[in-house]
């Protein structure tokens, strides 16, 4: 049933195409016609014929009520109960009409009885009736948890309940002698999805400032370089998001982290071997990789790339730190006595391009470093 399978269940299965050859034999489509029909019908003294079952079968949705219609009969119609339905208690919810006023009325129902009565003693239903078949409480679910790169025992996980990222490791032997911790990429769905929606949100409202200042009547107001602007919103658009989360990786191990990380299904964490580089992107001539030398400064591989280009932001240069936190350059350079500050192996410097700071218009240097920092989380990806 092309309407109703999950996502997830479609690509595992992969019935997609079949799907498509099939929609209009869905349930969905072959009941429409006669709801439709069910609800036209319906008069005060003849209430819709019509009622409901949601939770844990495997076709919830709306369905005729036939003259007999029970709960056994509905569960029947909807493709019968999942494997994770609960069965001591199901809730009933029915509509009831006074002359004067109306209510709700819940019943619990206890499935298993329901099964063993079988449908002729099963509990009759009304029109508009609700059934929630529930969940098993903590119902196990199938959740992976993939480790990537230097561990021990790499692979795919079954998720425990409740399992941390540091328990995990643990179970995977630990890292190998070439891991380097402080480069852990940690992904997450959520945090992906979260990303398209903040970059699809970041290129409506560039979009609408960029509008706002063309119609600006002030006549001090700069003026848009829209060849610029359009360059800024194509690299948005192409930017794929990745839902990195930083992590600290030696903290978590040695268990000096104040919040333990629990893990979701899905979530990945690569550790690569980092190579001993240094990494300049952005707007610079010859964008390139540069072996590491503790000798050098943020300036040194800079000018050991050809230096700053004219469009360069030279006031807005930032460090990408491996393991994906972000350093000003200005910090970095001006107290570069502090550890903290220091260039370290597998650090990627970022020279942005130089966009104007046009009245009204202040998302332009967020959405530049939302590109970047993408990229160098994809350069660590794509390192294994």
């Amino acid at each position: 049933d092309g309407n109703i399978l999950s996502e997830q269940s479609k690509t595992r299965f992969g019935v997609d195409e079949l799907i498509s050859e099939n929609e209009d034999f869905s349930r969905e489509s072959l009941l429409s016609s006669l709801l439709v029909r069910l609800r036209f019908e319906a008069t005060q003294g003849n209430p819709v014929q019509l009622v409901e079952i949601k939770g844990e079968v495997r076709f919830p949705g709306v369905y005729p009520l036939p003259s007999d219609g029970s709960i056994i009969s509905l569960i029947n119609a909807a493709g019968g109960l999942t494997e994770s339905a609960f069965m001591k208690r199901a809730e009933l919810t029915s509509f009831a009409t006074g002359e004067t006023n109306s209510g709700i009325e819940l019943k619990s129902i206890d499935l298993a009885n329901e099964l063993i009565q079988g449908e002729e003693q099963s509990t009759p239903l009304r029109s508009k009736d609700v059934l929630n078949i529930l969940k098993i409480p903590d119902w196990f679910e199938n959740e992976v948890v993939e480790l990537a790169g230097e561990f021990v025992f790499p692979g795919k996980y079954q998720l425990q309940k409740g399992e941390t990222l540091k328990q995990l490791i643990d179970r995977a032997g630990g890292f190998t002698e070439r891991a380097s911790l402080g480069s852990a990429v940690f992904l997450r769905e959520e945090l992906k999805l979260r990303e398209q929606a903040n970059l699809e949100k970041a290129v409506d409202e560039l979009r609408q400032q960029l509008a706002n200042n063309n119609l600006s009547n002030n006549p001090y107001s700069k003026q848009v370089d829209y060849e610029n602007a359009k360059l800024v919103l194509e690299e948005l658009l192409d930017t794929q998001p990745v839902g990195r989360l930083v992590v600290d990786l030696e903290n978590i191990v040695d268990g000096r982290s104040p919040t333990p990380i629990e893990l979701k299904d899905g979530d990945k964490l690569i550790v690569s071997n980092i190579s001993p580089a240094i990494s300049v992107i952005g707007e610079v001539f010859v964008p390139t990789t540069h072996l590491f030398e503790p000798q050098l400064n943020t300036e040194n591989y800079l000018n050991k790339s050809g230096g700053v280009k004219k469009y360069g932001d030279k006031d807005s240069i930032y460090i990408v730190r491996a393991n994906g936190s972000v350093v000003p350059y200005a910090q970095s350079y001006w107290f570069s006595s502090e550890p903290d500050f220091i260039l370290q192996k597998g650090d990627t410097i970022v020279v942005p391009r130089d966009l104007p700071n046009y009245d009204n218009i202040s998302l332009w240097q967020g959405v530049t470093q939302i590109v970047y920092q993408t990229a160098v989380a994809l350069a660590a990806i794509g390192s294994l």
